[in-house]
């Protein structure tokens, strides 16, 4: 990995190393037109982000666009819109591995540990929490066990009596 590229080990506790999407998808937007009206960007303002390295396809040479092409311009989307500048937007995206097509609805930019993250999707939370579980709870002192227990015992009660 290049050095200017974020490391596991700058992320927040609880949050996932960012992965893109960007594999075509087997229904692209229907027209160029309904691409550019969906995202609400224009064809040059496509254009100026390609000149400037923020999206990986050139919109004038594509006679259809996918889902991860829109992810992408989505995603530069929010941070041209950020009213940050496009030294800044650059340095951001340069943390990042291109194609940028992030979903913007599960990431952030962290200003405190100068990354970015993913908020993981429940399927995995309960695949971290079902790989850490046991750990977790061979640390923990047995009057905290014990209260867990009684929760746990309780959610059971409520679940069955439903």
């Amino acid at each position: 990995m290049e050095k200017n590229k974020q490391q596991k080990s700058d992320l927040l506790q609880g949050f996932l190393v960012p992965a893109n999407v960007s594999e075509p998808t087997l229904f692209p937007f229907k027209s160029v037109e309904e691409f550019f009206v969906t995202l609400e960007v224009s064809k040059d303002e496509l254009n100026r982000w390609f000149e400037k390295g923020w999206i990986s396809f050139e919109p004038g040479k594509h006679a259809k666009f996918d889902e991860a092409e829109y992810l992408e311009a989505e995603f530069v989307k929010s941070l041209a819109q950020s009213g940050q500048s496009d030294e800044w937007i650059t340095k951001l995206l340069s943390t990042l591995e291109p194609p940028y097509s992030y979903n913007i609805r599960n990431m952030a930019y962290s200003f405190a540990t100068k990354c970015w993250v993913q908020v993981p999707t429940e399927e995995e939370i309960e695949e971290i929490i079902t790989e850490h579980l046991d750990g977790y709870l061979s640390v923990l002192p047995e009057d905290e066990l014990e209260e867990l227990k009684e929760t746990i015992e309780g959610l059971l009660e409520n679940e069955c009596d439903d």
